[in-house]
């Protein structure tokens, strides 16, 4: 397969089962840090989030980096006994997410109407199902996700004592950034997008005027062509 084959179906109705298979990657990821003024004391913890933990609502994978010995851990998924403290504490703010899984939803939608619809009709329909769930995509990263990541951190300091005065102090830092699963997601529908409109662009300007009709036969000036006044012009005798 050649370089062109491979972008072409990329930009096909099959770019959106490679968008699908983004969600296995990290969409969004949550950091939370202490600052003591010792950089030997600093911590911070990442809880990443991949697309599906969005769907389902999975529990995050988590690093912790800093402390005293300055190590950087990263704690696996199948830690029975911290994930039953998330469950327990964040379960409602890792819930599934509507606009996620009506994003995944658009995304599975026109990959279909790709594949089903008429050549006539399928650009559009792909190109506006592109468009449409960029926009949930950034939706949940930029506008939802940095809110229920305050609002599961302000949970979690409740109960320890000191936490609202270390926000307050600056010495909590918190921060939500997009993981490289959703920027190239972000990427590969874009891409999808403007390509599917070129597309059902000229295919319909090749429907309304194709290749030998009298319209395409016009000249660009849009006069219509007649013979030259007095009749055909040429070498032979003219008619009596």
């Amino acid at each position: 397969m050649n370089q062109r084959t491979l972008i072409d179906r990329l930009l096909s109705p099959a770019g959106f089962g490679l968008v699908l298979l983004l969600f296995l990657l990290p969409f969004v990821t949550v950091s939370c840090g202490v600052k003591t003024g010792e950089a030997s004391a600093n911590v911070e913890q990442s809880f990443s989030f991949t697309g599906v933990d969005l769907l389902v609502g999975g529990s995050p994978d988590i690093t912790v980096s800093g402390g005293p010995d300055g190590d950087t851990e990263t704690v696996e998924g199948d830690d029975d006994a911290l994930m039953a403290v998330l469950e327990e504490r964040y379960g409602r703010f890792y819930s599934p997410q509507p606009v996620a899984i009506g994003a995944a939803l658009v995304i599975f939608a026109g990959m279909v109407a790709g594949l089903v619809l008429p050549l006539a009709r399928r650009g559009w329909a792909s190109a506006a199902a592109a468009v449409l769930a960029t926009l949930l995509l950034v939706l949940e990263v930029f506008a939802i996700a940095p809110g229920l990541a305050d609002d599961a951190i302000a949970d979690g300091l409740s109960d320890v004592e000191g936490g609202s005065e270390a926000i307050a102090s600056g010495a909590l830092t918190t921060g939500t950034s997009p993981g490289v699963g959703f920027w190239i997601a972000i990427l590969v529908l874009l891409g999808l997008a403007a390509w599917q409109a070129h597309v059902a662009y000229h295919g319909k300007a090749q429907a309304e005027h194709p290749e030998g009709s009298p319209e395409a036969a016009q000249p660009s000036q849009g006069v219509p062509w007649g013979p030259p006044a007095g009749g055909p012009q040429g070498g032979g005798t003219p008619l009596a």
